[in-house]
Formats: structure tokens, sequence, C-alpha cells
């Protein structure tokens, strides 16, 4: 009202409600003059405008859903609707509508569409996959965008899509089938949806929308065609009689629409055992006069309560419902048997009578699809898993750490397997954590699809995922990275059939993807590299066509911390900065260490990114358009440890902290590299440079340690490390201390102490031989592609790496 009026009103009447009563409220009121009246307790009557609004404004919501047939827990939507519909119509006979009055214009009701009706919501050319690919895409109005001539669709992934290019089919209401609710629900899951207030929604801006001819998109926006049902995209048998379904429920299976001929993305990134609290937002359609918004709608308890038949194949279920009734529901029902068989198997729990006042853990269905190096589909796979984060610490569970090995680790076992020509074979332990005998009591709730007579439950007798301690339990019998096994040795079916003896295992083969990883190898070399993840996240960002650039970084921008200007600017991209760097840290901690510097820099900025970092990471992608073919060769090699180490002095222009840079060989193999500011100031490049050679020499007995564990002879003059700065070189031979450098942390002088031990050497490069500068700063290109050669390499024939390079250094 102030906004509009430029006054507040005199008097307000409201009930007791805690939200009008509390401190707050009340010194709103008084620092605005306005005399607030409460009713008194269970006593409407004496605000009857309002209750009675109130009222006529559920009776019209209810009877939205209804004639929709629409679920209750949309009860939001069908509100905001109904106050729509009040406020654009009059209450009395020759009385203007309160849109009217307010806007002194009358409302245009030819927007008006039936709420609840099918509706098209068109696919601009641009944003479609192929010639052939759908046009348009199926939803449910659910009303009206305010300000703007938009209507709001619901999609099949459950997301809300504001668009004025919409075709309605105002007799046909697929609410029936696209909510296919059974008759009761499933364990663990309420029967009645619990009513809360509507979520809200955020809109998602998209960059580079061009603008679309005025012509066209209001015509075809207006239309109304023929109501014509949709016809199914094929039709799912039923599940077979072996699987354990709920007693009384109704299995419908009714897709959508036809399935794509290809999918339309994939995931990259593993789902979690709980559920997101933030999801990914799809792009936004573009190209209209008005932009198209998409949004991600937080549906109240959806996930809970409605099994949704899922219309985009590469989207895995969420829930052991939606899985019934998804696309694939066939592979999903063979993953879950499975699954049970396994739990069966291992004798995982028992069947008991439910202690009293004992704390009962529920469980979740995670379902994942799959792939290998190449981006193939390999399987389905489904987990029962516990909802840890419910457990009771030091009661339920105690310690959790979760070892795993290290990406440096498995590539020192490869290059010593292809040193001695060993063969190299990939294992995956069948439901691993199931092996573990658990010490603690625990118990689950029945999950969906085993129920139990009333009254019971199951204890647990061994560790499932989802348990707090469940990582933990599983390595205390074998050393892998969580079910992953890489066997390096000269006779592999002797260790496969003692392994197999007493774990379930899946035999892979010789290894040709690990971890995200693809393997290739040749007869005196194996190619590692990640191909495949980089496309998708050129895709997810919308960059798979961007002109190539051939640094990763501009040398000549230096990233500051964002000001509250910057910041705003870049909140209103509504783009999730910490996944998109995260994504670029897993390559290059794996197999691209020409990356590390660049994701080291723009990690430091994840709490409060600017629109700066967010161009520096569009051009990373960039960089990668032209490199994506990248990665790891390693080969036959003696076993010689050197290390580079450097450091770049005073270049983060926040802090003036230097940047440590380290590359460590094994031989000729780069197995391990780090790029990371430094955790203090240092006065000189000497200092940075001593902080450098320090970390380098722990490295180098980290390795050398390994080494000695695996049984190979190791001695100084097979331990180098190497650095370009004569001065600290000297600092760390020389005891001896100056006013320059008495100031030292005490720790750094630890490298004397190991030096004099003669645990390994430490030489002088020429700063044209340190290889690990690419680690420390953003380089030219000349430079850059001269060090780029030392530390990644190509599967690509050497004809095709050159026709790429040299288009990259035209460019």
């Amino acid at each position: 009202m102030y906004l509009k009026f430029k006054t507040y009103p005199i008097n307000v009447v409201m009930d007791n409600g805690g939200e009008f009563i509390s401190t707050r409220f009340k010194t709103f009121f008084q620092s605005h003059g306005i005399i607030p009246h409460y009713t008194a307790p269970y006593t409407p009557q004496q605000n009857p405008f309002a209750e009675r609004g109130n009222r006529s404004t559920t009776e019209k919501a209810r009877a939205l859903l209804k004639h929709a047939e629409l679920p209750d827990f949309l009860w939001g939507e069908a509100v905001v609707t109904a106050v729509f519909y009040e406020n654009i119509l009059p209450l009395k006979r020759k009385t203007l509508a309160a849109y009217t009055l307010w806007h002194n214009r009358s409302f245009d009701y030819d927007r008006l569409r039936v709420f609840g009706c099918r509706a098209f919501v068109h696919i601009p050319r641009e944003q479609r996959r192929g010639k052939f690919s759908d046009t348009s895409v199926a939803g449910i109005l659910l009303g009206y965008q305010i300000g703007q001539k938009n209507w709001r669709v619901l999609l099949p992934n459950m997301s809300v899509k504001y668009s004025h290019d919409v075709v309605f089919h105002e007799d046909v209401f697929p609410g029936h089938a696209f909510f296919n609710l059974a008759p009761s629900m499933s364990p663990g899951v309420s029967s009645s949806t619990e009513i809360s207030p509507p979520c809200n929604v955020s809109p998602v801006e998209s960059s580079g929308i061009s603008p679309a001819p005025d012509n066209d998109v209001s015509n075809r926006s207006s239309s109304t065609v023929p109501a014509s049902p949709l016809s199914p995209g094929g039709h799912l048998d039923e599940p077979p009689a072996s699987t354990a379904v709920r007693p009384g429920w109704d299995i419908v299976v009714q897709p959508l629409h036809q399935k794509a001929p290809h999918d339309v993305s994939s995931s990259i990134s593993s789902d979690n055992i709980l559920l997101h609290k933030r999801h990914r937002k799809t792009p936004a359609f573009t190209n209209h006069v008005v932009d198209d918004i998409n949004t991600n709608l937080t549906l109240c308890r959806l996930v809970e309560a409605a099994p949704v038949a899922y219309a985009l194949p590469d989207v895995p279920p969420k829930t052991y419902q939606q899985a019934l009734v998804s696309a694939d529901s066939k592979q999903w029902l063979m993953a879950i048997h499975l699954e049970k068989q396994s739990l069966e198997k291992k004798n995982v729990w028992e069947v008991v009578s439910t202690p009293p006042n004992v704390h009962l853990l529920n469980t979740v269905w995670v379902f994942k699809r799959v792939f290998d190096g190449d981006g193939n589909l390999v399987k389905h796979k489904a987990r029962l898993c516990a909802q840890g984060s419910s457990q009771i610490p030091g009661i339920e569970y105690g310690d959790t750490y979760a070892p795993t090995g290290a990406m440096a680790t498995l590539r020192l076992i490869l290059s010593v397997g292809l040193t001695h020509a060993w063969q190299i074979h990939h294992m995956d332990a069948k439901t691993a954590f199931l092996n573990s005998t658990l010490t603690k009591n625990l118990y689950l709730r029945p999950p969906a699809g085993l129920p139990l007579s009333e009254g019971k439950c199951y204890r647990l007798k061994k560790s499932i995922y989802g348990l707090k301690q469940s990582p933990r339990c599983w390595p205390c019998l074998v050393h892998v990275h969580v079910d992953d096994m890489t066997i390096v040795s000269p006779n592999v079916s002797r260790f496969k059939k003692l392994i197999t003896q007493r774990y379930e295992m899946e035999d892979l083969g010789p290894l040709q993807h690990i971890l995200g990883v693809k393997a290739v190898r040749s007869s005196d070399s194996l190619c590692l590299s990640q191909t495949s993840m980089i496309q998708k996240i050129l895709v997810e960002f919308g960059m798979q066509n961007a002109h190539s650039v051939s640094t990763p970084m501009d040398p000549g921008v230096y990233l500051s911390t964002a000001n509250d200007e910057d910041h705003s600017l870049f909140l209103a991209l509504n783009v999730n900065y910490r996944r998109a760097v995260g994504l670029i840290n897993y390559l290059a901690i794996s197999t691209r260490p020409d990356l590390a510097f660049p994701v080291s820099l723009l990690s430091q900025h994840l709490e409060k990114p600017g629109i700066q970092h967010w161009r520096a990471f569009k051009r990373l992608l960039r960089y990668l358009v032209g490199t994506q073919h990248l990665g790891l060769t390693l080969s036959p090699t003696n076993i010689h440890i050197h290390t580079y180490a450097d450091a770049s002095y005073a270049n983060c222009p926040s802090t003036r902290r230097s940047h440590t840079g380290l590359l460590v060989y094994l031989g000729n193999n780069l197995i391990h590299w780090k790029s990371r500011r430094q955790s203090s100031v240092s006065s000189s490049s000497t200092e940075a440079e001593y902080k450098a050679l320090y970390e380098g020499g722990q490295q180098i007995l980290w390795f050398r340690q390994l080494l000695l564990d695996m049984s190979f002879s190791v001695s100084s003059s097979t331990l180098s490390l190497l650095g370009d700065n004569q001065p600290s070189i000297s600092l760390a031979k020389n005891p001896m201390s100056s006013n320059r450098t008495m100031h030292i942390d005490v720790k750094y002088h630890w490298l004397r102490e190991q030096l004099s031990l003669n645990l390994f050497t430490l030489s002088y490069v020429p700063t044209t031989a340190m290889h690990a500068d690419l680690l420390t700063k953003a380089l030219h290109r000349v430079k850059h592609q001269g060090l780029l050669k030392h530390v990644c390499s190509s599967p690509l024939s050497s004809v095709e790496l050159g026709g790429e390079l040299h288009n990259n250094e035209k460019r």
C-alpha cells in the first residue's frame, strides 16, 4: 500500500497469531503510526472480512484442484490462482474489479485458461537436440505470472516454466495421469500429505538472450487447438510376481509421452544418499521477446508423497515409487531385485519385534545409472541406504573416518605395473559395505518394497550403505577406493581367486575405466583421460560450440575479492558457482594438471564470487573446448622420484600471499601435482621458494615410504628435489641464519634436517626447465604450450594433435 499511495493504513485488524504479536511487528506498527486491533481468542466473527475472504479463497482453491484432478499438495498453487481470479473479477454487480481499481486499467480476459488443463510449452529451435526432437513439452497449467503476460506451467521434471508461447487443450486434464498416486502408500510414506505453505520460487536468468521477431509468438500463444490425448510412448509390463510390493498397491504405469530417440543429457555427478537440498537448474529456453524463466519448484513433500512418471530418461528416480512408474522401470526393478538378493545372501539383518523406546532408522532407495569412460550406459544400480544423518553420535556410531586410495597412489601403482609389464585389472566389490559386522545395535523401519507385519522391524547385523560408520568398516578388510579395486600383479587370476572366495566381486577384466577416468592400454603405455566428462561439462554450461583459446587464464587478469556490487551482479545469473568449480576440480586432480592453478584460483572465491570470477570460469571452459582430449600417458620407467618445486611471489592481489606449485615424477611419469596458495605472507621471493621446497620435501618422503612398503629399494640417489631459486637452496643447505631469514617459521627448517640425514638430494634447475612454473601463475601462450607437453599428452595421433594445436595458436 505504501508503494502505491505513499501512506500506511491507520487501523489493522488481526488475530493473535504469533507473527502478529511479536515485538518486531509491534515495533513496525509503532514506528509508522499504525494502530493494531486484536480479536478475542476463538472469535473469528470480530474480523469477518478477512475470515470470510479466507474461506471463500479456500473453497475456490478446493474446487480448482478437484476439477483438474490434481493432488492436494498443490494447494498453494491453487490458492494463488484463486486469489488472482478474485482480483480480476468484480465482486458485485456494477462494481469494478480490484485489479482495475489498483492499476487503472482493465484486465485482458483473453489470457484466461482453465486451471490444470494440458499445456504445451514451445521449445525454440535453438534449444532442440536434433531435427526430429520434440518441438514442445507437455505440462499442466498452474496459473499466471504477475507483472508479465506469461503462464506458469508445471513440467514433468517438476520444474515450473514461465512462458508466453503455450498451446492449451482446455478440455483435457492430465493431473490423474501426471501424478500416478496409488490407493495406499508404501511403508514409511504417510497416506496423507502434510500441508505446508507454498514454496518460494527463484527465477533463473539466462545470459545471451537474443530477441525474437514480434510476430508469430503472440499468434501461436493465443491459439487453442482441438484436444487430443497424447500417445503413450510404449506399454510397460507390470512388475514380475517375484517383486515384493505392498498388498493393495495397484501400480499404474502410464508414460507421459514418447521417449526421445536419444538421451537429452547425462548426469555427471553421483547422487548422495540423502536428497539434495538444492537441485541443478536446467537451462532456460531462450529467444523470446518476454524472457522464459525456468525455475525449480520445491513442491511440498512431493518426493515422499507422490510417485511421478519421469519423462526425462536420464534423470534417475528419487524414490522407490518413482522407479516403479519410470520409463525404464524393468531395469530398476531388476536392480532392486539384485540388491535384495545381496542383502539376503550376506545375512545383513534379522526380523525382530520392535523393542520399546528404540530409535528406528529410516531408509531410502538410491538409484544410479553407471556409465563407462566413454559415457556409455553400463547398468542400472539400486542401493538400499540408511538415513545415517539421524544416527545418535556415541550411541549408534563411533568413528566415521573413510580411508580411500589417493589418485597419486593409483598413478604410482599403474606406473610400477607398466614398468614390470604386469597385468592391470579392475574389480568391483558388490555391496562392499555389507561385508562388515556392526558393533552397535541398529534397527531399521521396513523399507519400501520389504514390508513387515505390525510391531516388527529389522535389526542390522552387518553394515549397509548410508550408516556413519560404514566406510570405516569395509577398508579394515580390504584396501580399496570404496568398492572399486585396481589390481596390478604378474598373476591377477590368483588374487582374484583368493578374494572371490571370501567376498562377492564383479570381475571387470583389464582396466578400461576407473573412478570416472578412461584408461586405454597399448603395448608400452597407458593413457588416462576424461574426454567424456569434459564434453558433458561443456554441454551443461552451453559451451560445447564455443571458440577455443590456447591458455586457461588470461595472464593480464588478476582475480580479486568481489565487492558487493560485483557479487550482486553474479547472484542475478542464478548459477551454481561452487558446483561449476567442483566439476573442473575433479578433472584437475585426476588427469589434468594444467587446470590445477586456475581451479586453485577460482576456488578461493567460492563464498563470494563475482562476475570477474564467472568470466574466468567461462574462459577456462573455452580452453577445455580445444584441449578436451588431453590427459596423462604412463609408460615403463625407472623407480626414481624427482620433484619440481616452484613459487610465484605475492601474486594474490587480495592477501599478497605467494603460490606454490609442485610436480612429482616417477621416472618420466607424472604421478602427483599440487597448486595452492601459501598459508602466510612471505617477505621475499627466497622465503616463498623456501616454503615450496619444504612442501616438495614432504611429498618426496611420502612417496619414499610408499615405495618401501611396496618392497622397492630406494636411496637418496633415487630421490631428488629440484628448485630454480639459488638463495632458497642455499638457505636449505646452510644452517647459518641472517637478519633476512631469521623470522621464518621453524617448521620450514625441517627441510634442513632431512637433507642432513641424506634422505634425498636438493638440486638447482634453471627457470626455463622448471616444469612446476605452470602451476604457480597464468602464463602466455608460448610458455604455456612449452610446459604443457611436460604434464599432459593426448591419445590423438600426432597429425590430429598438431592440427588442433595449430588452430589454438591461431586463436
